[in-house]
């Protein structure tokens, strides 16, 4: 059982908050708690959120949450800090508490346990259930029909994997592999994204695992660090000073003690070990050829300031574009570029990440919405056109569906021409657009995300003097199945 001790809060707030703030605004959330946990600290954590509306959490038996934890563990049923709330978390009026007694943890897993769709459901005991449920993937279809179209869904998933770990299936980790392998294995899962905390007072750190129906939650998920402590001020009940049963002082702390944008963002990023892991399994997965740039191939750079040391040409000629003189830039190798070289990769690495919240802005700063409604345009303005219309031609939305986010070339390879004839190219992006479907758990996809978004390599040998071409749809045109 997670117990009262000084990595309290750094636990519960580790499992709910992320799941909390990865849905636009949860209203209904059950929490399953299992044979081996009671649940109360995290109900604590999910009565800190103004959005919810009713709190249904499933337990062993009642002794065990409604008499032992309070007296015993303090802290965890302990919200009189939260205005708004009851003293006593379980007996908070949006709390129902059910009980399954003797029967085995499964069996709660069924549709009439769910009397309207959740928003989000936190399963702290997903051994009990991998280990006494008939069929695995039905138990879990079960889950994801009970959720609303963008509920989520979050495992407390024992011990992070680490590098020296074997192939999940043949470890101490092979109940977690089946649960992951009957995830996603469903047309409801649209995403799996696993995260750990190091401080949760254990020798190694916690894995967890959210699963969300709607890959709309990536938006949420990948938010910048100023935008989760914005949600935290937004979404989070303010507090009180109250006394300190322990200690016998008045004092006031914040609703949260861990959790921050800060703390948030780690989570982004899967660590190497789960990389690791996800790579090891048969047959090893095809994004796993991609887990680092290739070290044997050439890469080649601009250096507009030393033409000598540049691995490219810059020319500008002028055109007639429509009767109107117009300046076109073009790029030729200075030299001979092998097939698989990497393109001014400096330059790329600092492309300009743009949300699309960010492009409708700016849209919206073009545009004068009439009391009636409509919408007309309003006096010319040129720094925002000229800018949407640069990024249009430059930028190119994330392969990471549900992100929300473009990226936005800003560096030399700004300059290549464009051409709407895929033959006549000469680059294409790092990792080929594939027809298939990326899978929905990838710790590698999500792992690398921004490089597989924005590096560039020759599609074929370049000869020196030869003008370097993209494709303008190359971002979004599959290649290879």
């Amino acid at each position: 059982m997670l117990s009262d001790s000084d990595s309290n809060s750094v636990q519960y707030e580790t499992i709910v908050h992320p799941a909390m703030f990865a849905h636009e605004g949860p209203k209904d959330v059950t929490v399953l708690a299992g044979p081996t946990q009671a649940g109360s600290g995290v109900i604590r954590e999910v009565l800190k959120h103004n959005t919810v509306s009713s709190i249904t959490a499933w337990n062993t038996n009642s002794k065990l949450v409604e008499e032992i934890i309070p007296p015993l563990l303090i802290d965890l049923d302990d919200c009189r800090a939260l205005i708004g709330r009851a003293d006593s978390c379980i007996k908070d009026p949006l709390v129902s508490l059910e009980y399954f007694g003797e029967k085995a943890f499964s069996s709660v897993i069924a549709p009439e346990t769910f009397s309207k769709p959740q928003d989000a459901i936190f399963v702290l005991d997903f051994d009990s259930i991998v280990k006494t449920t008939d069929n695995l993937v039905e138990s879990m279809k079960v889950l994801m029909n009970a959720l609303t179209e963008k509920g989520v869904l979050l495992f407390p998933i024992g011990t992070a994997s680490a590098i020296h770990d074997p192939r999940a299936d043949l470890g101490v980790h092979a109940r977690r592999e089946e649960l992951f392998l009957a995830l996603e294995s469903l047309d409801e899962v649209a995403a799996m994204l696993v995260y750990e905390e190091p401080h949760a007072g254990n020798l190694e750190p916690d894995g967890f695992l959210l699963v969300c129906k709607d890959s709309s939650c990536r938006q949420r998920w990948y938010a910048r660090s100023d935008q989760v402590e914005y949600q935290i001020y937004d979404r989070l009940v303010r507090t009180q000073a109250v006394v300190n049963p322990i200690l016998g002082i008045e004092e006031k702390k914040g609703v949260l003690e861990y959790f921050d944008g800060t703390t948030m963002r780690s989570y982004q990023w899967p660590k190497k070990g789960w990389e690791t892991v996800y790579c090891r399994r048969e047959p090893t997965p095809w994004e796993c050829a991609y887990t680092h740039l290739d070290p044997k191939a050439q890469f080649f750079d601009l250096d507009l300031d030393d033409e000598e040391e540049s691995d490219f040409r810059v020319e500008t000629t002028t055109v007639m574009e429509d009767g109107e003189e117009e300046q076109m830039t073009k790029v030729f190798a200075a030299e001979d570029m092998p097939k698989g070289s990497y393109i001014m990769a400096e330059h790329l690495a600092s492309s300009l990440m743009v949300t699309e919240r960010n492009l409708e802005g700016l849209l919206n700063n073009t545009k004068l919405t009439l009391k009636d409604g409509t919408e007309e345009n309003v006096a010319r303005t040129p720094i925002i056109e000229d800018l949407l219309e640069f990024i249009d031609e430059h930028g190119h939305p994330s392969m990471m569906e549900g992100s929300a986010q473009h990226y936005i070339e800003v560096g030399g390879t700004a300059l290549i021409r464009r051409t709407e004839d895929p033959s006549e190219a000469n680059l294409e992006p790092w990792v080929p657009r594939r027809r298939t479907p990326k899978p929905v758990y990838s710790p590698v996809y999500e792992r690398h995300r921004m490089s597989m978004d924005v590096f560039v390599v020759t599609s074929r040998d370049i000869a020196e003097g030869e003008e370097l071409v993209m494709f303008e749809e190359m971002w979004s045109t599959p290649t290879i199945d």
